[in-house]
């Protein structure tokens, strides 16, 4: 998944859960938002605080963020850790859709 950026990892992954073709265009516009914000909150979280905070305040964006993450986070927990939020968020919806 290294050389994709979020949106299409995210898509990979729907597709590879059996989901992208249970949701519209605009359903997965949607969860792609939402994994993203979760995805940079959460390396932003596990990242070493000397490293974080090194990124000026105006360029902390999801790029820098992610390429930080990829320099000093290990290919396979940036895996495991995307996986992981976008089950919970396709749960998320699944259940706010079904209620």
């Amino acid at each position: 998944m290294e050389n994709k950026n979020l949106s299409e990892q995210i898509r990979e992954l729907l597709k590879t859960l059996n989901f992208s073709d249970k949701l519209t265009e605009q359903a997965i516009a949607d969860l792609e938002k939402i994994v993203a914000i979760r995805y940079y909150n959460k390396l932003v979280s596990i990242l070493p605080d000397d490293v974080v905070s090194v990124i000026p305040n105006d360029q902390k964006n999801y790029e820098e963020v992610i390429h930080q993450a990829e320099k000093h986070i290990a290919q396979d927990i940036l895996e495991k850790t995307l996986l992981q939020i976008v089950r919970e968020v396709i749960t998320e919806y699944f259940e706010a859709v079904t209620e």
